[in-house]
């Protein structure tokens, strides 16, 4: 988001700390990631991955466009409905499935990729009270891809549990194995070309086994996005475009069904979250107080770590300092300051080692923060903030979600005895 409009705004207005949501970059990296692929893989869609950041606004986008919902839970899958999401523009994933919503989603001609025995148990339990409706899963494969990581999600290949899994399914008539999928956390190049290849591995293996108008073959998410200068800093220099990750997979799947048994080309999925996500939202914090402890400086904002960084891990993400102009408070001069949160927590630090000049009731920026933010932010301390949007080019903003309030996070608690 271009900020130099923004920074005119008397920003108090929405209060000490907020978000601000930029739908159009969103809608920018969707359009280019999806070309990046289409352009290797021309039957490729985007299922966006609900948890990374389920704001309303940006889910109605993925519709707008042509996307399916990726959903994990069944409070996602009502997010869907809320915004008139077709049924059968579902998929959903995770290792606790609820039946209920298995079902329904299953009925309605979407997809469930089954992660594990219970899901086996469930899928038979739907099949026999539904014999005469046809129910398309998917089956989430786990391999080796030489990460270092032992993945805990779906079905093993190498021990075989992928297989038996698919022999169990033959059993019933109405149960259509209808794609793969498979997920890994590593965002390297490298994971994403192993991933292809075990892929195609697994295809080559249990061809006899799987129906050849295959609907889809997914490979999840777990990518870089359009990385600022400061992340790569700290994140090393070998951050993949768009274009390198579908050249080491799109390209090589769009080659291996060209050239072998399937009927027809399947839908190829990719599951962003992050690479779409995290540039479409930003936090906004006041400083409400400066102090020096033993020659260390130290800022203290009316926003948390938590806000943005659930995990606390100690990446410096892009900031900006805006000067609050009918502030008092005498500007100071920091060299290596610790910008910190208002909870109670040592480790609530919002940025390590920051040098520039601010003054109290100054606020400042943190960009890329849509990614595992406004969906991870528990009501510590205080109820989470609001988020507006900003229309750069009218200079309006609507509010998304209010300031939450003290019903809002005791509404389901008893204080009577």
């Amino acid at each position: 988001m271009d900020f130099s409009n923004f920074m005119n705004i008397n920003l108090s207005k929405f209060g000490d700390s907020f978000y601000v949501l930029d739908e159009q970059k969103f809608i920018e990296d969707y359009k280019s990631l999806l070309k990046a692929f289409q352009e290797e893989y021309k039957e490729t869609n985007i299922g966006y991955s609900y948890k990374t950041n389920y704001i309303p606004d940006l889910c109605r986008a993925v519709k707008r466009l042509g996307g399916y919902a990726e959903v994990v839970s069944e409070m996602e899958y009502e997010v869907s409905q809320k915004i008139g999401v077709q049924k059968n523009r579902v998929f959903l994933n995770g290792p606790y499935k609820n039946k209920k919503c298995m079902e329904d989603i299953l009925l309605n001609g979407g997809f469930v990729n089954l992660d594990c025995e219970r899901d086996l148990r469930l899928i038979e339990e739907i099949s026999a009270n539904h014999l005469g409706i046809n129910l398309h899963i998917g089956l989430r494969c786990n391999f080796d891809i030489d990460d270092g990581l032992i993945s805990r999600f779906g079905f093993c290949f190498e021990n075989k549990s992928l297989e038996k899994a698919i022999d169990y399914l033959s059993k019933f008539d109405n149960v259509i194995i209808s794609g793969l999928h498979c997920h890994f956390a590593s965002r390297s190049l490298s994971a994403w070309n192993n991933a292809t290849d075990g892929m195609i591995e697994i295809l080559n293996s249990l061809k006899s086994k799987l129906d050849s108008d295959l609907k889809f073959i997914s490979l999840g998410g777990g990518l870089f996005g359009k990385v600022p200068k400061i992340l790569k800093k700290q994140l090393g220099p070998d951050i993949p475009s768009f274009e390198e990750y579908a050249s080491v997979s799109a390209r090589k799947l769009n080659d291996y069904f060209d050239n072998n048994f399937f009927s027809s080309k399947p839908i190829l999925f990719i599951e962003p979250g992050t690479a779409i996500a995290a540039g479409a939202l930003s936090f906004v914090t006041k400083i409400i107080d400066i102090k020096d402890v033993r020659g260390k400086q130290i800022i203290t904002t009316a926003g948390s770590a938590f806000n943005f960084n659930p995990s606390m891990s100690q990446i410096n993400l892009p900031i900006e300092i805006v000067k609050n102009t009918e502030s008092n408070y005498e500007e100071v001069v920091f060299k290596n300051a610790s910008i910190t949160g208002y909870t109670c927590i040592e480790k609530d630090i919002l940025y390590r080692d920051f040098s520039g000049n601010a003054s109290i009731e100054d606020f400042i920026i943190f960009h890329e923060a849509g990614s595992y933010s406004v969906v991870m932010k528990p009501p510590f301390i205080l109820p989470n903030v609001p988020i507006i949007k900003f229309d750069n080019t009218k200079m309006k903003f609507s509010i998304v979600k209010r300031q939450e309030s003290f019903d809002d996070v005791f509404r389901t608690f008893k204080f009577n005895e």
